[in-house]
């Protein structure tokens, strides 16, 4: 037979500080379920959460402990929101290289030029930097324009006094970088944009530069001018860069 009591209070018996439903089942106690109650109001509850649901979030107050985020897997996107703190890349590790660790710069704007047969240095187009190590590679940029008269001209990267981007010996022809061409109108000039990417071996300070020459001293080889060189609109005044970029590896 099912018996129902209905009350509006349960209330301890003075002294005790709890009260416990129990029911009689084959010899066995154990603790019943209760529902349909609006509300259950005591100073502390005992037992599992694991099946608690629908609980308004208006009504979970106070301060949650401390939660590692270690173990949670498949979370939405869409439930990630707010903004992320700042993070530092200060102690990452392993990142291979290939990167800019420096950069020097020089630019010429006033002309140059020469009717040697030797190379010889462009004035003033020169650049200078310490590696911070010597497996580190010096990336170098160059643009120059100009031209040369009476004959061809021919231009070079040196490192120091060593030239570097320059074709193979081959007998007497010259090694060069890049060709100088004879402008016949006199007010045509070419321009020259290259990179090498050098191994200099040193943590010392190493200067890289320009040089030109002529092919046969009958004219002159010019940078950042034209060989005819009189006030005219036809003519240009230009300039020429050399940047090295240390890269580190």
């Amino acid at each position: 037979m099912t018996s129902k009591i209905v009350v509006n209070n349960i209330e301890s018996d003075t002294g005790i500080s709890s009260v416990t439903l129990i029911s009689h089942v084959a010899g066995h106690n154990s603790t019943q379920n209760i529902s349909g109650i609006n509300s259950v109001t005591a100073n502390t509850f005992h037992g599992s959460g694991a099946n608690l649901t629908s609980l308004p979030a208006a009504n979970l107050t106070g301060s949650l402990p401390a939660i590692s985020a270690a173990n949670l897997t498949n979370i939405p996107a869409a439930n990630l929101t707010g903004t992320l703190p700042a993070i530092s890349g200060a102690n990452l590790t392993g990142i291979s290289g290939g990167k800019i660790l420096q950069v020097v710069s020089t630019t010429k704007t006033d002309p140059f030029s020469s009717s040697s047969t030797s190379y010889v240095d462009v004035t003033g187009l020169s650049a200078t930097i310490t590696p911070a190590s010597s497996s580190n590679k010096i990336m170098v940029l160059v643009t120059a324009c100009g031209n040369t008269n009476g004959s061809k001209g021919y231009g070079r990267i040196v490192r120091g006094s060593t030239a570097i981007a320059v074709g193979d010996a081959d007998g007497s022809k010259v090694q060069a970088t890049f060709d100088m061409n004879n402008a016949a109108s006199g007010n045509r000039g070419q321009s020259y944009v290259g990179s090498i990417l050098d191994s200099p071996n040193t943590t010392s300070s190493t200067t890289y530069k320009l040089q030109i020459r002529h092919e046969n001293g009958a004219g002159n080889a010019n940078i950042n001018r034209l060989h005819v060189n009189d006030d005219s609109a036809v003519n240009g005044r230009y300039s020429s860069t050399i940047t090295l970029m240390e890269v580190s590896v």
